[in-house]
């Protein structure tokens, strides 16, 4: 059952208000009010991401004005299929929960004048919940068994940070990480970013 108020929709199921959504207004442009969450589309848009550009309802799905101004950004220099593409792969990055991370990112990103690359930023949001305890068990699994090797731009005592700040799963990993380490600082120019220098 869906309860209509002058602010608000909820939407109940057996006697529980399961969901509750401001309503939406008509805008300037549209003449029906549209409220659309994007994270519900995601799994859609993942399959025909090419659709995006000329999605009825794209502006309407940008959780952030930030995300809007990356998609102009994109549209405007790359070709349609990678500008579709790599705007579906950010809204589903938000969508697994670093909305507002992610946010601050291209924020950066549009104030140094580039675009988003997307393996760059998934590298550098935290691991949720599921994917922390995964690596922790397949840190402990290789404990003591054989050598184990990792690449990291952080040092130690930011790791807490990769981990959505669980101390205490961060300290167990580095315990079996760091028992028998040998660690290698490099220093110097990133070869990765040589790409982009160059360009």
């Amino acid at each position: 059952m869906v309860r209509q108020y002058a602010q608000h929709i909820e939407c109940w199921l057996g006697g529980q208000c399961v969901l509750k959504r401001p309503r939406a207004t008509p805008g300037d442009v549209h003449r029906h009010a549209r409220d659309i969450d994007y994270r519900h589309l995601v799994a859609a848009l993942k399959r025909r991401h090419g659709a995006f550009a000329r999605w009825v309802m794209r502006d309407a799905a940008f959780p952030r004005a930030v995300y809007r101004q990356t998609w102009e950004r994109l549209a405007a220099a790359r070709p349609e299929r990678e500008a579709c593409k790599t705007m579906v792969g950010l809204l589903a990055l938000a969508a697994d929960g670093h909305e507002a991370q992610l946010a601050g990112e291209l924020e950066q990103l549009l104030g140094l004048d580039r675009l988003p690359n997307l393996l760059a930023l998934a590298r550098y949001l935290p691991i949720d919940k599921f994917g922390a305890d995964c690596l922790f068990q397949i840190i402990s699994h290789r404990y003591e068994r054989g050598a184990t090797l990792l690449t990291t731009n952080r040092v130690y005592k930011q790791w807490a940070g990769i981990f959505n700040g669980d101390a205490t799963l961060t300290s167990a990993l580095l315990g079996r990480l760091l028992d028998h380490v040998e660690t290698v600082l490099i220093k110097g120019k990133s070869y990765r970013g040589q790409d982009h220098a160059e360009a």
